[in-house]
């Protein structure tokens, strides 16, 4: 879906819910000046990058790309299940920002009935 009447709201450019077939994903493809903020609802979601990163996330893991001046990135289904995800992309405020990458893992105990301070404008 693509509607270029509705493709920015403030800094909010994206808000995607996925779900992505086993051995299925996104190809290679370019970022720059956004922020990427990446949540596995459930299966597996491997993520390679042109800054050297390869990880695995699994159900409830947080992932956080900072394109800044540019990165290429490809995302993938990892295993034998569907990934369903989602993910939201910002304009950040400082554009020229060096490219930065990282995800959180959660224990049971963390993720059981409290918030977690994952991101902030």
């Amino acid at each position: 879906y693509h509607d270029p009447q509705h493709e920015q709201f403030g800094p909010l450019r994206v808000i995607n819910e996925d779900r992505v077939d086993p051995k299925t994903g996104f190809g290679t493809h370019a970022h720059r000046e956004f922020e990427i903020f990446s949540y596995i609802v459930n299966g597996e979601l491997e993520h390679r990058d042109s800054m050297g990163n390869v990880e695995i996330m699994k159900r409830g893991d947080l992932q956080m790309t900072s394109a800044g001046t540019g990165i290429r990135h490809s995302e993938h289904s990892h295993g034998s299940k569907q990934v369903h995800f989602l993910q939201i992309w910002s304009v950040p405020s400082t554009r020229g920002l060096t490219p930065q990458y990282f995800t959180r893992h959660f224990t049971d105990e963390e993720k059981k009935d409290q918030w977690a301070h994952v991101v902030a404008p």
